[in-house]
């Protein structure tokens, strides 16, 4: 942000109206920048009063640079119009990133302006201000023309004009993020939940904590499994696409240790150590005799915290001694009694001193163990159903516990229907039965200090239903005169009342119902599904084959005869007949003279006798959907 200094006659200020300027113009580095050039053009007119906000006297424009990174931005200029020469407004604004708020700036300068001037401002969002120097702050973000006016006895005797780019308000994202399993216990679902007042977010970034990164408002990411649980820190940082204002959250996620199969029965939940530990003992030396070192400490697990207590036995000190500590750890103390807060855990070595007369009498060193600060974990995790819709009763329990020292060692379930699991991750099926029910999972983690933290939540499970036996069907005739129409009915045992029955016909068709009436417009085999809800869940599913001989199946008989010899005794016939949908797989004839055919094509011959005779020939065709029709022609046999 360029930012101008000025030196500046504040003395003349109650003098003259607008501030004279002498311009050092030096530049300090710092983000954003602004602009604008000053011009004086036309006349006033003294007599006249203020015009109303709303006019904005003189041309041109002016824009300032916008900033490209959070910061706040400095600019000036104008165009001017008066009789009092050039008149500059300079402006600055604060960054418009939480913890701030972006806040104008504005200053004029009309070094032609007579004492006693007053400044009326008019900022181009609806509001005013006055005085040399005034302040707005804009709500939306949006370019805006600033009007400033310099008037003396009510006079107008010149104004400015300047262009300026506010950010805006609430222009600071909030970020958050759901972090869930995915299909393998490896894998995590990352969804931005990050929001913005004003504005939209322009970038996702995110850092999973094992070295890799990601972008994207969705993110499936695979961690690397090891033989034990691991915990990363995920990192995600949105941004403004206005402002580029920044916003971090970070969460602990917990991968649990890759498994080579089998299962491991549940472990009884740990105790907590009920109080601290207690010793003494110690390695004199010095003129003294024996000099003993006692000590006790407090519970390391919240709400406590381990103190060392450390007091000194030496019977043979002088009265009037004095007592050194050195803990070990860097710290020390004084006195026959005296207190120590280790940090980290670890074996440390305690030196006492024993002195009179600033001479050491004897010292005394003893080993102890602490476990240090911090030890107490913080319990966390969440649960998912894998699938609402189709597997209500499954759940997915993952610990996102944290601990700020030490490990944890142990991972125990409670799962609220009598049944406990373990591990960091955990799998539980619960038995549904005809209503709805809660259950409240509790997860019992432990330190390897011992020390202990619950987390509890409940989950739901959806009523079950024993269906069962799938559906049946009936059909009618598919010969005309009549059609093939299948009547469909599902299970009705152990149907809830309000059920609803979704059929999905195998042909692209669906409907609801039972019982339900379907046609099928060609011959075929389809898989029919019917699925029974209740409330968006589902109850049943059954899938089975239907084969159908479809619409138009019955055949149009018809004859093609022809005679076949000179004396007229042999004739040809070939069946011409047709099924819109479907073969026809038999043909059946009648010569008329007792004999009979089975072909789509025949020669006949017929005996001749003294005398001609005349034959009804019928042909009957048959289909795949054993619907038939007829047709007959005559033949005229001459006599011999």
């Amino acid at each position: 942000m360029k930012t101008k200094f000025f030196i500046v006659a504040y003395i003349a200020l109650a003098l003259v109206g607008c501030v004279k300027v002498i311009d050092n113009s030096t530049t300090s580095s710092n983000s954003g920048s602004g602009s604008g050039t000053g011009s004086g053009s036309g006349t006033s007119n003294p007599s006249n009063p203020a015009p109303t906000p709303g006019q904005t006297p003189g041309t041109g424009t002016t824009t300032p640079t916008t900033p490209t990174t959070p910061g706040g931005q400095t600019g000036s200029g104008g165009t001017s119009s008066g009789t009092i020469g050039t008149i500059t407004i300079n402006y600055s604004s604060t960054a418009p990133c939480a913890p701030s708020n972006e806040v104008f700036t504005f200053t004029c300068s009309a070094p032609g302006a007579p004492s006693g001037s007053s400044y009326a401002w008019y900022y181009g969002d609806g509001k005013a201000g006055s005085g040399v120097t005034s302040t707005n702050t804009y709500t939306n973000a949006g370019t805006y023309t600033v009007l400033v006016k310099v008037i003396n006895n009510n006079q107008i005797l010149g104004e400015s004009t300047l262009s300026i780019t506010a950010l805006g308000q609430t222009t600071t994202p909030t970020a958050a993020f759901t972090a869930v399993a995915g299909a393998t216990t490896s894998t995590m679902i990352f969804t931005s939940t990050s929001t913005i007042a004003t504005g939209t977010i322009k970038n996702y970034i995110w850092d999973f904590g094992d070295g890799t990164s990601g972008s994207g408002s969705v993110n499936t990411h695979v961690y690397t499994q090891t033989s034990v649980a691991q915990q990363f820190t995920v990192t995600h940082t949105v941004s403004s696409a206005i402002t580029g204002c920044v916003a971090i959250k970070t969460q602990i996620i917990t991968i649990p240790a890759s498994t080579g199969g089998g299962t491991t029965p549940p472990a009884p939940p740990p105790t907590t150590p009920v109080g601290g530990t207690s010793g003494s003992g110690g390695t004199s030396s010095g003129s003294i005799g024996n000099i003993t070192i006692a000590f006790v400490t407090t519970a390391p697990c919240a709400p406590s915290n381990e103190i060392f207590t450390f007091n000194v036995i030496a019977a043979g000190a002088p009265s009037g001694s004095t007592y050194e500590w050195f803990f070990g750890d860097g710290n020390s103390g004084s006195g026959l009694s005296t207190t120590n807060t280790y940090n980290t855990a670890g074996s440390y070595t305690v030196l006492v001193k024993v002195k009179n007369n600033n001479q050491i009498l004897g010292q005394s060193t003893m080993a102890v163990t602490a476990i240090g600060q911090g030890v107490t974990p913080v319990a966390s995790f969440y649960a998912q159903q894998t699938n609402a819709t189709t597997t209500g009763n499954y759940y997915t329990f993952n610990s996102t516990s944290s601990l700020a020292k030490g490990a944890i060692t142990s991972y125990v379930w409670d799962y609220g229907d009598g049944s406990n699991g373990t591990g960091s991750f955990s799998t539980h099926t619960y038995v549904q039965t005809s209503v709805a029910q809660t259950f409240t999972v509790k997860l019992t983690i432990t330190s390897d200090a011992g020390c202990v933290a619950t987390k509890s939540q409940t989950v739901s499970v959806p009523a079950g239903y024993s269906i069962s036996g799938g559906f049946s069907y009936t059909s009618t005739s598919p010969c005309k005169p009549s059609s093939e129409v299948f009547t469909f009915n599902g299970p009705t045992n152990g149907v809830p009342a309000g059920a609803i029955y979704t059929w999905d016909f195998g042909d692209g068709i669906g409907g609801t119902g039972n019982p339900i009436n379907k046609s099928y417009t060609f011959p075929n085999a389809y898989n029919v599904t019917l699925t029974i809800t209740l409330n968006n869940s589902q109850l049943y599913k059954v899938l089975q084959p239907v084969t159908s001989f479809g619409q138009d199946v019955t055949p149009t008989a018809s004859i093609s005869v022809q005679q076949s010899n000179a004396s007229g005794s042999a004739w040809a016939f070939n069946s011409t007949s047709t099924v819109p949908h479907g073969t026809i797989t038999s043909y059946a004839w009648d010569y008329g003279d007792g004999t009979t055919g089975a072909n789509a094509f025949n020669i006949k011959t017929y005996t001749q006798t003294s005398v001609a005779k005349t034959y009804t020939v019928k042909l009957t065709a048959t289909s795949n959907a054993n619907c038939s029709a007829s047709a007959t022609t005559t033949v005229i046999v001459p006599a011999k």
